[in-house]
């Protein structure tokens, strides 16, 4: 009896141990491990440098220096600082940045992030309809022989859509950086977007494939977590309500369409032929007695 226990308990035991060190089935899902290529370029700190270096060859540092008041020296003006985009536009590869840093300036210099050379510019024109400035060399221009890529479609700067973008930080470093669209701009400035974020104004603004959107041009007056910015690609304007139609009058019908005839006036009855000139008469009323005085 003790000896059919001890055998079964150890067949028990050896059955149990088959299951556990039996191999997984086939048909047992494996680990998938994800390679380097199929990461997005954002999850490693490589493909971070790199599209940073890609943004920062798109863009320049620009530095403006405003005309000085009349009691004040020009020597003494502070420059302002700032950035610009590079985008090629209609065939043509142009620097656009906001129309507030070059307002009213009298020297423009551009640099790129990574090259101390600096490149005299002037302001050529400011779009009226969102504030953004296009610059010009004087002269040579090494930045703009490199080419530039296309401006991000309009939806791009959709609401909720994200953008990305690089700021100097430091002597030759950059940041790269991450922000959404937050709307529209209130009228009747519509044409502009928000961005959180305190940015530089002339801060080029990315989308998810590294084309440029838009262009900050200064803070919001009502927040300053924000920023307006002007998309590259001029948003499309709301079109107008059409005017609506006045009301006509009913038709009238065919009686009321002609004049209405003035009624005659009531003419007075003729007298009588005996008649007195007066207008009293000889004749007696009728069943008065008459007495002949003859």
């Amino acid at each position: 009896m003790t000896m059919t226990l001890c055998l079964a308990r150890r067949i028990a035991l050896l059955g149990l141990l088959g299951v556990l060190v039996a191999p997984w089935p086939l048909t047992a899902p494996r680990a998938q491990t994800a390679s380097p290529a199929d990461l997005s370029p954002m999850l490693t700190l490589e493909g971070e440098a790199a599209l940073r270096t890609r943004l920062a060859s798109q863009m320049l540092l620009v530095q403006a220096w405003p005309a000085p008041g009349p009691l004040e020296d020009a020597s003494l003006v502070p420059s302002r600082i700032g950035m610009a985009a590079i985008v090629n536009l209609d065939g043509q590869v142009e620097i656009w940045t906001s129309g507030d840093l070059v307002q009213d300036a009298t020297r423009i210099l551009l640099s790129l992030p990574a090259d101390e050379r600096t490149h005299p510019a002037r302001t050529v024109r400011t779009r009226e309809s969102d504030g953004l400035a296009l610059l010009a060399c004087e002269g040579p221009c090494p930045p703009l022989e490199r080419g530039a890529p296309d401006p991000a479609p309009e939806d791009a700067c959709a609401d909720g859509r994200p953008l990305t973008f690089v700021v100097p930080a430091g002597p030759g470093g950059l940041v790269l950086g991450h922000t959404m669209v937050a709307g529209p701009e209130a009228p009747p400035m519509e044409a502009l977007i928000l961005v959180p974020g305190r940015l530089p104004p002339g801060t080029p603004l990315f989308d998810p494939l590294g084309r440029p959107a838009a262009v900050v041009l200064r803070p919001q007056a009502s927040r300053t977590d924000r920023v307006q910015a002007a998309p590259l690609a001029p948003r499309p304007s709301p079109a107008p309500a059409a005017p609506e139609p006045e009301p006509q009058p009913e038709p009238a019908s065919a009686d009321a369409a002609s004049p209405t005839a003035p009624e005659p006036e009531p003419q007075p009855e003729p007298a009588p032929a005996d008649a007195a000139p007066n207008g009293l008469s000889d004749r007696p009323a009728d069943g008065v007695p008459v007495m002949d005085l003859r």
